[in-house]
């Protein structure tokens, strides 16, 4: 090997094959999965249970349903994607700044019930926002407009 080279051979410390990047780990094991990259069933994620973020050893990896966080934001994500789309609803004691309004964005989308939604917010002239469900991400779960 040459000075300056980095070396992409995989490296093993105890029973962990170890990536040189949480990214090529993660490639390496949906492609231990057999899975075409991208193409997991829908809600879950590749993981390992050992707990190396580098590790994409075959008996390590695992197929997970994504994490689910609760509170307050999961009521409000089952009430979005129970709309149709073009639906919608008013939260009239909702603050409409822009930090608000991305502070419910992501909470909502953090939420098992909200992953795959697609919606918008508008602020109210009275006050509040005005949340509209406009479709879902996805090709098997995609809205057919």
């Amino acid at each position: 090997m040459t000075a300056g080279v980095p070396s992409f051979q995989p490296v093993c410390v105890g029973a962990c094959t170890l990536a040189p990047t949480p990214s090529m780990a993660r490639t390496m094991r949906f492609k231990e999965l057999g899975v075409a990259r991208g193409k997991q069933p829908v809600g879950t994620t590749v993981d390992v249970n050992c707990g190396n973020s580098l590790c994409y050893a075959t008996k390590h990896v695992v197929l997970r349903r994504w994490k689910t966080f609760g509170g307050k934001w999961h009521p409000l994500a089952a009430k979005v994607a129970a709309l149709p789309v073009g639906g919608w609803f008013d939260l009239p004691d909702y603050p409409n700044d822009g930090a608000s309004k991305s502070r419910l964005r992501g909470g909502v989308c953090a939420c098992s019930a909200g992953r795959m939604l697609k919606f918008s917010t508008r602020s109210l002239s009275t006050g509040g926002i005005r949340i509209t469900r406009t479709g879902t991400w996805g090709g098997l779960l995609a809205d057919p407009d």
